[in-house]
């Protein structure tokens, strides 16, 4: 992605293998994404743009989550992209205030990796 954005973009990716959007695993509490969000986003802004993607760990059996709760999980993923602060003890609002109506609409993105969205 880097690559194609050119010298211009910095990518700073968080991914982290088994993380789920907002179900703690018993396995791992860390691998919850909804507690660890809010801090990494503080730890970057202000940020112009973040993609959350989707896989397949929320659809682990054990977890037995329904589609809709996995959909509510994004929700609240991108609710705490949408209203996060400038920062911890900071001053200035959101970075996405500063731009017009039409780019604000287009800082939360969520893509879902097409074998999930395949049918038979």
């Amino acid at each position: 992605m880097a690559d194609r954005l050119g010298d211009g973009c910095h990518i700073i990716e968080e991914g982290l293998s088994a993380r789920t959007t907002s179900v703690n695993d018993p396995n791992d509490p860390r691998l919850n994404g909804a507690d660890y969000l809010p801090a990494a986003l503080a730890s970057h802004l202000p940020l112009d743009l973040v993609i959350i993607m989707l896989g397949t760990n929320d659809t682990k059996s054990y977890f037995r989550r329904m589609p809709y709760e996995i959909a509510n999980g994004m929700a609240k993923l991108a609710g705490q992209i949408l209203t996060s602060a400038g920062g911890v003890g900071t001053p200035y609002p959101p970075p996405w205030r500063w731009l017009s109506r039409r780019r604000r609409s287009r800082q939360c993105r969520t893509l879902v990796p097409g074998h999930i969205c395949r049918r038979p």
